[in-house]
């Protein structure tokens, strides 16, 4: 083997050791350690994540399974409980992680600090990162395919955490893109209207004696305090500064009314029909519209932008494929907000932040 190739294997080596340490996130690029031992590295005093007060009280601690990290995170939870008490749940999937806190609720009651040990990034916590799985836990509500152990945070009730409650994510990059992004961290903290506590990067693990503990590997900066952004009121699950907000706010004092549960509008769910065709209404003053399919089907979205277009009364020429003409038009129009060739299906925040470009050009 050349040199050339030699080294080429040793990138491919080390970005293969970031991704399965960090649950899948992009290659970061890693400080050199103070020190080493035979489990990780050794943080200096200040290397820590912002303190949170929870001795004494109603602590659930969640360690995922993890794949061959699975050993060091639940080692890495028991160290937690012998120095702060808790309960703690091994997790193999989303689903387990959810059922795991509807059990707490049941046993002990609202929750005071949940601490998670296990996989992360921006996007999921990755509880069980074997090759082909999909079972993270998520702060939206995709529809995910039920072959798949994947589940969401809007699956639980928003109030299980008692007045003060806190989490903390121990997992890399959960707070990754913050204040500019809208993290996983961020979406936790506005759910369940909780301080969230966590890292801007990567983590890794240390060891002293037989504790087993987790830290950023670069400075106490990479963990960050999250607190939960402000509700408009009508949901408990839109708040400001998102992609969506304004489409909300206007098209509520429109009159879009979903028969919305619990407060919430669920932005990150698969938009039905049914209910496009209430966007639609409410965007053309009740004017009828009609979605083609079963009124509980998904819908795309190109059908989506169909179906304003169409009720807008826009005249457009034929074209192949079909949609290209519309993609032209709303993009010409400026009412487009990403790219709409993927043919993917339609969430309710984007059917709002369309239906709110189609309102204002009406």
């Amino acid at each position: 083997m050349n040199l050339r190739n030699f080294l080429k294997l040793g990138l491919v080596l080390i970005s293969l050791f970031v991704f399965v340490n960090c649950g899948g996130g992009e290659p970061v690029e890693q400080q050199e350690p103070k020190q080493k031992n035979d489990v990780g590295f050794i943080p200096e005093p200040n290397i820590d994540a912002p303190n949170l007060t929870t001795d004494g009280k109603n602590i659930l601690i969640i360690a995922g399974q993890g794949g061959s990290s699975g050993p060091m995170f639940q080692k890495a939870a028991a160290t937690y409980k012998k120095k702060h008490g808790g309960e703690i749940y091994v997790v193999y999937s989303g689903d387990e992680f959810v059922a795991a806190v509807r059990d707490f609720l049941k046993k002990k009651g609202k929750i005071d600090h949940l601490e998670y040990f296990g996989h992360g990034n921006q996007v999921g916590l990755y509880v069980n990162q074997e090759s082909g799985t999909n079972g993270g836990v998520y702060a939206n509500d995709p529809d995910l395919d039920k072959d798949y152990s994947a589940a969401s945070i809007y699956e639980l009730p928003v109030n299980i955490f008692a007045a003060n409650g806190s989490i903390k994510f121990n997992g890399c990059n959960v707070a990754k893109g913050y204040p500019q992004v809208n993290s996983l961290a961020q979406g936790f903290a506005n759910y369940f209207d909780v301080e969230v506590v966590a890292p801007l990067g990567p983590t890794d693990f240390s060891n002293e004696n037989d504790d087993v503990y987790m830290f950023a590997t670069y400075s106490n900066k990479d963990f960050v305090n999250l607190k939960p952004q402000k509700s408009i009121g009508e949901f408990v699950d839109v708040r400001e500064g998102q992609d969506y907000t304004v489409a909300v706010k206007e098209l509520m004092k429109r009159g879009l009314n979903l028969n919305f549960k619990d407060k919430k509008f669920l932005p990150y769910k698969n938009i039905t029909n049914a209910e496009a065709e209430e966007f639609c209404m409410v965007v053309f003053s009740g004017k009828k519209c009609h979605a083609p399919g079963e009124k509980s089907d998904r819908i795309r979205n190109l059908r989506a932008l169909q179906l304003l277009v169409d009720a807008a009364g826009v005249d457009l020429k034929n074209t192949n494929p079909w949609y290209k003409s519309y993609i032209d038009w709303a993009n010409d129009a400026g009412v487009l907000t990403r790219d709409f060739t993927d043919k993917r299906w339609y969430t309710r925040g984007e059917m709002a932040q369309l239906a709110w470009g189609l309102a204002k050009k009406s």
